[in-house]
C-alpha cells in the first residue's frame, strides 16, 4: 500500500518493522533492501546485504548476491553489475523468484 501511494518512506519502516517482529524475516530482507537502494540508503543496503551473507545456506548467500549486484547498477558500475546478475542466473535455477530478478536486472545491464 505505501509503495502505491508514493510513501516509500513508509514502506521502508513497515518492512524494517516487519524484519524485528518475524521469526524468519528472510522473505521481508530482499525487498528491503530493494527499496533501500532505490531511495538511495546504500550504506544500509549494504549493511543487510552483508547480514545475509553471514547467514548459512545458499538462499540468503544468493540473496545477498542480489543486493550487491543492486548495489553496483546504484553505483553506475554496470559490468561488475552483469557478472554478479550472470553467476547469480546460474545460481538461482531453484529460486524461481530471485532467477526471474536476475534476469530482468541483467537486462537493465
Amino acid at each position: 500500500f505505501e509503495l502505491n501511494t508514493g510513501n516509500p518512506a513508509a514502506a521502508i519502516q513497515a518492512l524494517e518493522a516487519g524484519v524485528e517482529r518475524a521469526a524468519d524475516p528472510s522473505d521481508l530482507l530482499v525487498p528491503l533492501g530493494d527499496l533501500l537502494v532505490q531511495t538511495g540508503r546504500v550504506e544500509q543496503a549494504d549493511a543487510l546485504a552483508r547480514r545475509l551473507g553471514k547467514q548459512p545456506g545458499p538462499r540468503p548467500r544468493m540473496q545477498a548476491a542480489y543486493l550487491r549486484a543492486r548495489l553496483a547498477m546504484r553505483a553506475g558500475r554496470w559490468a561488475d553489475a552483469a557478472d554478479r546478475l550472470t553467476a547469480l542466473r546460474t545460481d538461482a535455477v531453484g529460486l524461481p523468484d530471485l532467477e526471474a530478478q536476475a534476469n530482468l536486472l541483467l537486462a537493465e545491464c
